[in-house]
């Protein structure tokens, strides 16, 4: 994006997401113009809670319901499982740098 607006420079930060063996996933932004302002985190191949049927809320009275039916988590992927990891990297390296 800053490629395109200059002005954006020093505000955002591209995301990518990389699998569990550290490549990136098929589905992700690549670094390419933005690898100077890109960072990337485990967003393929994630196992998440929630139900993985639509005729289950996933609201459970006990884990032995959603074991028994296997629907207490499922694997996803996507740069918006990648997100909180490269906020939570960029808020420890701020804090660490002392950058405002």
């Amino acid at each position: 994006m800053t490629y395109l607006i200059p002005e954006l420079q020093g505000h955002v930060v591209a995301v990518a997401s990389v699998d569990e063996n550290g490549f990136i996933s098929d589905f992700s932004n690549r670094c390419g113009v933005s690898s100077d302002y890109c960072i990337s985190a485990p967003g393929g191949g994630i196992t998440v809670a929630y139900p993985t049927s639509a005729s289950e809320p996933g609201i459970y009275e006990s884990t032995d319901s959603c074991v028994q039916t296997n629907s207490c988590y499922a694997v996803a992927g996507g740069t918006s499982f990648a997100a909180p990891h490269v906020a939570g990297g960029l808020a420890i390296l701020s804090n660490i740098l002392m950058v405002n």
